[in-house]
């Protein structure tokens, strides 16, 4: 006795060529995603060509595992990029703070 097919999870699509546009414009943005999508996927453009517009030559199993890595990366990457914000957001309200009080103690406000 076949088993059925899983339920497909809501708000995930089921053609791949929907799952890697969603998965690029929430990456990169709205323009200008397919050349980052393409390295980050480690594949050709001709290729994610063919995969964006369901002409697959590649194991859709193979690129889901490959988006999901791309995705923690970047996200790794955009929790760096907040933390050094942060320090740097740090350092300026300090050094404003620091010439504030320089500028008052030397009476000139």
């Amino acid at each position: 006795m076949k088993r059925p097919p899983p339920e497909p999870v809501p708000g995930i699509p089921e053609a791949q060529s929907l799952r890697l546009r969603m998965v690029c414009t929430a990456v990169y943005g709205d323009g200008g995603w397919r050349v980052p999508l393409a390295l980050g996927l480690e594949i050709s453009l001709n290729k994610l060509y063919r995969l964006l517009h369901d002409k697959r030559s590649t194991d859709p199993t193979s690129i889901a595992v490959c988006m999901i890595e791309l995705m923690a990366a970047e996200r790794l990457q955009s929790e760096r990029r907040v933390r050094k914000l942060r320090k740097l957001e740090r350092k300026m309200r300090d050094h404003f703070e620091h010439a504030a009080a320089a500028k008052a103690a030397l009476g000139k406000d």
